[in-house]
């Protein structure tokens, strides 16, 4: 084992398109396609590019040897930020999610680093989790549930805390939806990036080029939600979180290949908050 604690994404990209397809149940491809997105460069883990804010907001608010609930994954991506980040603290994981895909890739992730995690498979829609934590982090899925269901998951969250414990939350904001691209145009967009960085297919390619124009068009359905300041705070308060922090910015940028038109900026607010 080395200190290196970077995904290994060309071994779990195909690994989670094969879970996915046992595992999933109604992710529309999300996840059995994200490794992909990711490795053809169209698409990539947002939180890289605020991970010098999330640190030492991670840092602050969780003790040594302190629990963390990773609150929605992806894949291993928020799960190798947390380690990475939280290096000196040695927290003890969970990372939940109410799909099973993305809980397999961050055990794979996690036994090939040699780290020890606790994974739990939970709607946090439906249910908190029985244990308690001094940190909860969820990043971008509020755009995944209903609106009207945000303050029964963020309630859960808290429900999840320990008394002293803190919420991390980051939401982005699309501003307005897309002038959309035809679904075949990102298609081929991801199939010529694969093609060029010599990246093989984990399927036959008229299946997977199908496979990706279904999924351009399904994800619109979460991928251009329009959530605002106003509805994100309101939720929290609801919830009985109360933000002790904000951090704005605009880093983030639209997909032009998916959105068409030029990247634009979509802004970002990270929270701290506590019940």
């Amino acid at each position: 084992m080395s200190g290196d604690l970077r995904e290994n994404l060309a071994d779990l990209a195909p690994y989670q398109f094969r879970v996915a397809r046992n595992l999933c149940q109604a992710c529309d491809d999300y996840h059995s396609l994200w490794g992909y997105e990711r490795l053809a460069g169209l698409k990539a883990n947002s939180f890289e590019t605020e991970r010098d804010l999330l640190q030492p907001l991670l840092n602050a608010n969780l003790p040594p040897k302190g629990t963390l609930l990773i609150a929605g994954a992806a894949d291993a991506g928020l799960l190798s930020l947390i380690l990475q980040s939280t290096r000196d603290y040695a927290p003890r994981i969970t990372v939940a999610d109410r799909c099973a895909t993305p809980l397999a890739v961050c055990s794979r992730y996690a036994d090939a680093h040699a780290k020890t995690i606790t994974t739990a498979h939970v709607d946090l829609i439906v249910s908190p989790l029985p244990s308690k934590h001094d940190l909860a982090f969820a990043h971008n899925v509020l755009m995944l549930q209903p609106p009207d269901r945000h303050v029964v998951f963020l309630g859960n969250i808290r429900k999840s805390l320990s008394d002293d414990g803190a919420f991390l939350l980051v939401h982005r904001v699309r501003t307005a939806r897309p002038n959309r691209l035809p679904p075949a145009h990102y298609a081929s967009r991801i199939l010529a990036a694969l093609l060029d960085r010599g990246i093989a297919l984990p399927e036959a390619e008229a299946d997977f080029r199908g496979r990706l124009e279904s999924y351009a068009e399904k994800q619109h359905a979460w991928s251009d939600a329009v959530l605002g300041l106003d509805h994100v705070e309101a939720a929290l308060e609801s919830a009985g979180l109360r933000i002790m922090e904000r951090i704005d910015h605009d880093r983030r940028r639209t997909v032009p290949d998916r959105d068409g038109g030029p990247p634009t900026p979509m802004p970002t607010h990270i929270f701290v908050a506590k019940p």
